[in-house]
């Protein structure tokens, strides 16, 4: 019996459970599902049917209106409180609305409409482990004191596109979500070592005991937790809001569609019957019409999308809460309310949820004959795309509609991942759950029980009969639709990261590269040619030779701001030595000027770049440039690495390179990148990574040096690069900067004073050899692919599988090679959206 605060009123609720539905109810069909009738000042009563006890920790939480009226009870349910207190339970709302990205306009936010995370990139289990021979163990990791049980998959598997080479593909499922990894195997021994992969991960230290387990049925209990990651199929709520209405009980009292607002209802997708509908339902009654009649279903992106509109849900003139039309958009994460004017403002917290996260504002504007577009975001999720042009309206309703799906499917899978909802808390209840029941019934007593000598249920998997259980889930998961790598409604569109291919007969190892306007130089074992940026036929790649074959280039640089090329000869170039200082040896920069660089008769030779060297970079291994800024922008031009050391220099008055710094480092330095500081015409900052995987960010101005990264030895630390990239909201290469520091498989950011500076973390699927920035996205290049991950959030937008892939430079485009002699090109413009891609 509770007592109400406002009137003193009695509530007295009644509640049964049941315990024997199953816990792999789909998320949109929760078995616990029940109906409530409740009211004041006389008993109410609440039937719900409760998960397993043994499967899931999880309270029910009960929210009721005193008004009277008949409600479903969902499995996280739709508060329906007092208007005055609704609020205060609710964290308050962000609005987007394309001001806060003034510097992306219709056509590049057009041009990066993404989803982020596809299934068919993350759900690995179900597209390379499932019906295949792999290995699953068992163990806990231990970190910071704390003991966690996790479970290890391995799938070893042939380099794709290579004669010879062998990869481990590891997923590890742990209580926070799984995560994966790529793991390139040297040598033969111990390949396969689980220990091994589990310290690959950085997560913690695994026990000494690691169960294996051999069982076939694993595979459907690990399918399920790959179910958890998030939604396979969408609902989103559609609500119509007449000018002047303000609460949301106005809002759901809207009895029938006006004209524009059934016309943009069939704009979002096609209007469907539901009585004995077969697609997904959307939790909507399909047998007995209890949810009306009709409703509005689309698919995209391989997802099936039903749409709860408000006024094709039943309407009761009694009930003037709405009830029922507020059960299912109360209960979906994401609603689009449709506006008819602007005249009456709209906030978050007039739709008295505490489910919904994310509200997608329509409004028609019809003096423009346009569509304006917000977005109103609960600040516990985290930002996602695509970021909303500036000014946010659409002329197309087709363009509207490509945009706002994308969206609101990428709204829903951030709140579902964000660890600040009370998603996360439910996520890891039951992830830790199902955990616990694979090591109940693989390792535990239930376990031994079926192992006993005596037990009839005692069964030997074979590989074949692994494989062939794994197969039939496959299928199973295929014929009911809920394959995660289904292309059904996916659209065929041109990627902005389509890469163009220059020339696939250049026969000699590129060892580096850069570029200026439409020029590529490239550096080979051999020499130093250039030869245009365009696709070419076989046989007519015809370069250019600017270095002729008396000297080794191993590293090149063009500053057009000075008129400079920088150029790293080395006396002896050993091309598969890890460690760069051994690969790079005998090493000396030379600062050659552009016109004596380009406009030569006859190559440079290792005579004719005697007058260029810069004398205190004898022995050099590596080299960094202040590429584009002039020195009333920043002071330091140059760093070269020499062992532990490294001199930085700036250009006096007469343009000479003059030694300004000398430090000192504890371990050979492996990476480094120069950047502006924090005042115009300050000496700048300079970022290393050493060999040890300490990285250290030096300002040049007062010398003051900050540690930003420590890998533990045990995590055997591998630098990848540490580069200064635009600030969030500052696109510009001149404005506010960040360092991003790469190690391993991680990508971290870093502000100029070395904090951190984004709430999130940069997680490729394996050590990529090199990262490369181009607005909005960050390219790593992976052994036998490159992953394209958005810098909005993070998240994985899509792998491009290319064998043999090694980056060359980003400096405008960005180019690479494939196995060796393909020369291919990604169109920066392209990326950004603005068009003007590879000609």
């Amino acid at each position: 019996d509770l007592r109400c605060r406002d009137d003193n009123s009695l509530i007295t609720i009644f509640v049964s459970t049941n315990t024997r539905e199953m816990a792999s109810a789909p998320p949109d069909e929760s078995p616990m599902q029940g109906r409530a009738h409740l009211g004041s000042n006389g008993p109410s009563r609440l039937r719900a049917a409760h998960s397993s006890p043994n499967l899931f920790n999880s309270t029910l939480d009960l929210s009721a209106s005193l008004d009277g009226g008949d409600v479903s009870a969902p499995s996280t349910p739709y508060r329906m409180g007092r208007r005055g207190d609704a609020g205060a339970m609710m964290e308050s709302f962000r609005c987007e609305d394309g001001s806060e990205s003034a510097h992306t306009s219709l056509q590049a936010a057009l041009g990066n409409i993404m989803l982020e995370n596809p299934e068919a990139e993350t759900r690995w289990y179900f597209k390379y482990f499932l019906g295949r021979n792999h290995d699953n163990y068992l163990t806990y990791l231990t970190a910071s004191g704390v003991r966690e049980l996790v479970v290890l998959s391995v799938l070893l598997e042939t380099v794709p596109g290579a004669t010879e080479g062998r990869q481990a593909r590891a997923i590890l499922w742990c209580k926070g979500g799984s995560e994966r990894l790529l793991i390139p195997l040297r040598g033969t021994k111990n390949v396969a070592d689980p220990k091994r992969i589990l310290l690959e991960f950085g997560k913690g230290t695994p026990d000494k005991k690691i169960e294996t387990i051999t069982a076939a049925g694993i595979q459907r209990d690990l399918i399920q937790i790959e179910e958890q990651e998030g939604s396979i199929n969408f609902k989103f709520g559609i609500l119509l809001a007449k000018p002047g209405q303000q609460t949301d009980d106005e809002m759901f009292s809207n009895e029938h569609p006006t004209p524009a607002f059934q016309e943009f209802c069939e704009l979002m997708g096609d209007k469907i019957q539901l009585r004995d509908w077969k697609g997904f339902r959307g939790g909507l009654d399909v047998k007995n019409g209890t949810t009306g009649e009709h409703s509005i279903y689309t698919v995209a992106f391989g997802k099936e999308i039903m749409f709860h509109v408000s006024t094709m849900l039943p309407y009761s003139r009694e009930n003037p809460q709405q009830l029922e039309r507020k059960r299912h958009l109360g209960n979906d994460i994401c609603n689009i309310i449709f506006r008819e004017d602007d005249t009456t403002p709209f906030s978050g917290d007039m739709i008295k949820s505490k489910f919904n996260h994310i509200f997608a504002v329509v409004t028609k504007d019809s003096t423009e004959n346009a569509l304006a577009l917000q977005i109103f975001t609960r600040n516990s999720v985290p930002e996602f795309g695509p970021a909303l042009p500036h000014p946010a309206v659409f002329t197309s309703p087709q363009a509207l509609r490509h945009f706002l799906i994308v969206k609101l499917m990428n709204g829903e899978k951030s709140a579902l991942a964000s660890p600040y909802t009370s998603f996360a808390l439910k996520k890891a209840r039951t992830l830790q759950a199902l955990l616990e029941q694979i090591h109940e019934t693989y390792v535990g007593k239930v376990a031994e029980r079926r192992s006993s000598p005596k037990s009839a249920r005692r069964v030997l998997d074979t590989p074949e009969s692994f494989r062939a259980h794994g197969q039939t889930i496959k299928l199973e998961k295929v014929a009911s639709g809920a394959a995660p790598t289904s292309s059904m409604g996916t659209l065929t569109v041109v990627e902005p990261w389509s890469p163009l291919c220059i020339g696939n007969d250049f026969p000699i190892n590129v060892v580096c590269a850069t570029s200026m306007e439409h020029e590529l130089i490239v550096g080979t074992e051999s020499d130093v040619v250039s030869m245009t940026a365009g696709p070419h036929k076989p046989s007519e790649l015809a370069p250019r030779t600017l270095v002729d074959d008396s000297v080794t280039i191993v590293q090149i640089e063009i500053d057009e701001a000075c008129a400079l090329v920088f150029l790293l000869a080395v006396k002896l170039f050993v091309s598969d030595d890890d460690d760069i200082q051994n690969r790079h040896r005998g090493g000396q920069i030379f600062a050659c000027p552009i016109g004596d660089f380009f406009e030569r008769e006859r190559p440079l030779s290792k005579k004719t770049l005697r007058p260029y060297p810069i004398g205190p970079s004898k022995g050099a291994h590596l080299f960094a440039v202040n590429v584009g800024f002039t020195t009333e922008e920043c002071t330091s031009k140059l760093a070269a690495a020499i062992g532990k050391k490294v001199r930085v220099f700036h250009l006096d008055a007469n343009g000479s390179l003059v030694q300004s710094h000398e430090l000192s480092f504890y371990d050979t330095v492996d990476t480094m990148s120069l950047g502006h500081g924090n005042a115009l015409g300050s000496a700048g900052q300079l970022c290393v990574g050493l060999r040890s995987c300490e990285f250290h960010l030096v300002d040049l101005e007062t010398s003051i040096s900050t540690n930003l990264v420590a890998v533990p030895p045990e995590l055997r630390g591998e630098p990848v690069a540490c580069l200064s990239v635009p600030s969030p909201h500052s696109e510009h290469d001149h404005g506010d900067h960040e360092w991003l520091i790469c190690y391993n498989q991680i990508g971290i950011f870093k502000d100029t004073m070395g904090q951190t500076a984004r709430s999130f973390d940069i997680k490729f699927s394996s050590r990529p050899h090199a990262v490369a920035y181009a607005y909005p996205y960050l390219l790593g290049f992976l052994a036998d692919s490159i992953e394209i991950i958005t810098l909005i959030n993070g998240n994985l937008i899509k792998t491009i599988p290319i064998p043999g892939v090694t980056f060359l430079c980003a400096k405008r485009d960005i180019f690479f090679t494939a196995n060796g002699h393909d020369l291919y090109r990604i169109s920066r413009h392209s990326l950004s959206g603005r068009g003007g891609g590879p000609q």
